[in-house]
């Protein structure tokens, strides 16, 4: 008789996965608690949550041995959603991703 024990990479990517989903949850049925857990720390953006569902389908994908080249399409997306933001805190408010993933 076998137990099933995953690995932490498994564990971790569907730990991310399912934060992810629960603050695109919170964006989409705006639900405050689910975006922003702590009252005195910032809401979680949707594009970022969108970035930690990728990172955890990756991540698992990547740990059961499964469609590989998915795995780093995602993380393409990670670092294309990194480098928007990253122009967003160089440019400023005017260049609002997150605006236009919501709309």
């Amino acid at each position: 008789m076998s137990t099933f024990a995953p690995d932490k990479s498994t564990t971790l990517g569907t730990g991310g996965s399912i934060t992810g989903l629960l603050v695109q949850a919170g964006w989409f049925l705006d639900i405050p608690i689910l975006r922003q857990p702590m009252p005195d720390a910032s809401a979680m953006m949707a594009t970022t949550a969108t970035a930690l569902i990728a990172c955890g389908v990756a991540l698992w994908l990547l740990s059961a041995n499964r469609l590989p080249r998915t795995a780093m399409l995602l993380g393409a997306l990670v670092g294309v959603v990194g480098a928007v933001s990253l122009g967003h805190a160089v440019f400023g408010p005017d260049f609002a991703l997150d605006q236009y993933w919501l709309a």
